[in-house]
This record gives structure tokens, sequence and C-alpha cells, in this order.
């Protein structure tokens, strides 16, 4: 079996789960849950087997990937009421973004895992919540410029964010606007981003990810979910308004018509309303997402390229992109450095010695993965160039 014939395996096995029904096509004996896993959909697939026809290895690991789903969702989503809980006694306003929103959108819960809890709380709202956070249990090991990490059990991984997302680019920050001036108050405390900006957001999520490592296929679906369950919410006129102002309206055309053509998604056509789709480009834009597998980690995936690709798109040309790459990793910015040395919050004037410090861990503390990082800047400059002809065709 082609690897292309893998994928529309794996491709018409997510869409009988979506549909609730049972795959009956043959299942190969080859590298099938590898691949499973690297788009992010293994844990979809064991529910939909014919479990008969089904080799034994393969439907044990879809099984073992299955239940792994079960869990952690049990575990996110109790942690997900908890919190509401916490955050709603102490006074914090509160959005739950991403996975957290997305969850309740799927089939069911499990259908969309997630590696960490995303919780967006207002600037004057962060140390309230992060005193209520470790009084109820919660480890609270890095204190970021961008967001507060916790951690629970062992288990459960939050994240609480003062503002939407400063690492997405500033196009995208300036639609996206003050979301808390159009956010709908459910419950207490609780509330959600307005459908529209909500929408936007995840667009720009997905952009942020493929420019700094990768997708999968599986963050393509939130697309898909969100156009089929909340149409009746979204403000067209206001959306593609904002798409055009964050200039994303290509990027959203072509995962829109990914998910309607690979996943049967039955998204009104309405929003498809003059593009004209490029069947060469959306293979080749989804060979790159497989390619790259969820946030850059598949196997032989070189997540120097797409950084690389990142900084030749901003400045049009590959010539310097590697130069300018290691600077980055050299001198990071304050609000990086902040991330992981909380002694900055409290003195920034010493960012030369966290420079200093960064550069030690790096020679004698992170040898081999130094090493590593500098061979895989061997990258063809035409292949940075065909990655950034690709992102222009993408819309990014």
């Amino acid at each position: 079996m082609t690897m292309d014939e893998l994928v529309k395996t794996i491709f018409d096995m997510a869409k009988c789960a979506f549909s609730g029904t049972r795959y009956t096509g043959s299942i190969p004996e080859c590298d099938f849950v590898g691949l499973a896993r690297q788009l992010g959909l293994s844990g979809l697939l064991y529910d939909v087997l014919d479990k008969e026809s089904t080799p034994k290895p393969i439907s044990d690991q879809l099984k073992k990937d299955h239940l792994a789903y079960l869990a952690m969702d049990t575990i996110q989503q109790e942690a997900i009421w908890e919190i509401h809980g916490i955050l709603d006694e102490t006074g914090v306003d509160n959005i739950f973004l991403k996975g957290s929103f997305l969850k309740q959108l799927y089939p069911a819960t499990w259908m969309r895992p997630m590696g960490d809890i995303d919780i967006l709380v207002k600037p004057e709202g962060r140390e309230k919540a992060r005193k209520t956070m470790v009084r109820n249990g919660y480890r609270n090991p890095f204190d970021g410029a961008t967001h507060d990490v916790y951690f629970k059990d062992n288990s459960i991984h939050v994240e609480i964010h003062p503002q939407i997302d400063t690492h997405l680019e500033e196009a995208h920050l300036k639609a996206l606007g003050d979301v808390w001036a159009d956010a709908v108050p459910i419950a207490g405390c609780e509330y959600e981003l307005d459908t529209s900006t909500n929408l936007l957001y995840i667009i720009c999520h997905l952009a942020k990810h493929l420019k700094s490592s990768g997708i999968g296929i599986r963050q393509i679906l939130d697309v898909g979910v969100m156009l089929t369950k909340m149409d009746d919410k979204i403000d067209r006129a206001r959306f593609f308004g904002l798409l055009d102002e964050s200039g994303l309206r290509l990027f959203f055309d072509h995962l829109v018509y990914i998910n309607k053509k690979y996943f049967d998604f039955p998204i009104d056509e309405a929003y498809l309303a003059g593009y004209v789709p490029d069947d060469g480009l959306i293979e080749e834009m989804l060979d790159y997402f497989i390619a790259s597998g969820v946030h850059g980690k598949a196997p032989n995936f070189n997540q120097a390229v797409p950084a690389l690709t990142k900084i030749s798109s901003k400045e049009g040309r590959v010539r310097f992109s590697k130069t300018k790459y290691l600077f980055h990793v050299a001198f990071p910015t304050y609000k990086d450095m902040a991330a992981t040395r909380k002694y900055l919050h409290k003195h920034p004037y010493l960012l030369p010695y966290a420079w200093m410090s960064r550069w030690y861990d790096l020679m004698f503390k992170k040898t081999r993965r130094s090493i590593a990082k500098l061979k895989a800047l061997k990258v063809d400059p035409k292949e940075l160039e065909n990655k950034r002809i690709l992102y222009e065709k993408m819309g990014l």
C-alpha cells in the first residue's frame, strides 16, 4: 500500500468516527498506527474498526491509544470543572481556550485530545489566579512573560494567559483586538470568546504552529467542527472582515476546502465564495502537514525548516535566514528568557547574565541537543526557497 493509500485509509476512518459509522475497508499491516499517531488521529480509529478483519497487532495498538484518549479526557474534564469552580469562587474572570472549548463541540469530548488546558484571564486577575491555583494544589514552576504554567498529579498541565497570545503576528493580534470587549458571559466568572473572534483565533493559532513547528491533521479538523457546529453563531460579515484584516483569508479558504473534500464536513459553500481550488497545491500542503506531524514531532522531520522558512518569508529571501535564526537562539528576547528565569521579572537588567547562563547550559548541559540543532541547520537553500513559496501560496 502506498503512502497516499495509507493516508486515504486514515482519512476515511476519521470520517467514519465523525459520522458514527463502521469502517469496512481493509487495514494494512505496515506502519499504519505510526502514521495515524503522526497525524494526531490514532485515538479516533478503534471505535470504527471491524475487529474481526483487522490484524490483531493493529487493533491492540489502536485500542491502547483509544483508551489513552478516554483516560486523559476524563482527567482533563475533571480538572476543567475544578478550575472553573476555583476561579469562580475567587472572582477571576476566565475564558477557556482552544481544546478546552473545542472538546465540547466534538461528537464526544475524548475525540479532541489536548496537551494542556489553556485559560485566558484579565491581566489584573493574574496574581489572584496564581494564588488560588497554588492554594488548591497546583504547582507553579514557571511564570513567564506570556503565561504561567501549573501542574497537578503529574497529569494535569495548565497554562494561564493574561493576554490572548503575544506570540501571534502583529496583524493577527490587531485583528483579534480586545477579546474581552465582546466576550460572552456564561455563568459566574466564566466567559467564552465571541464565536467569530474564536474562529479567527483558531486560524491564527494554526498559522503560528505551522510557522514554528507543524500541525499534522488533527488541528485542521477543529475548523471543520467549528464551522459545522457553530455556524448559526458566526457573524459572517464581521468574520470575513476580521479575516481580511489579519491577512489570513486565503489560508482559511484552503483549510475549509480540505475539511469539505477530505472529511465531508457539511460546511456551507458560502464560506468558499470566490475561492478557486488548486488540487495540486492542496496535495502539496497536505504532504507538508503530514510530514511535519502534530507540533512538528514527526520522525525525520527537521524542525529547523519551519523556523528558517518563517524568517525567509518575512525577509522575502532565503539569504541570511540561518544567521538570523542563530542570533535568536543565542539572544532570545526578554519575554522568552523571562519564561524560564523568574529573576528577570524583578531584575530585567540581568538579561545579559541570563544570556551567558543560557550559553553555558547549551554548551555544557545540553551539548548533544545543541549539536543536533546545529546539524539541523544544514538545509539546502533550494528546499527553503520551495517552502517559502509554499507558505506564500498557502496564504501565510
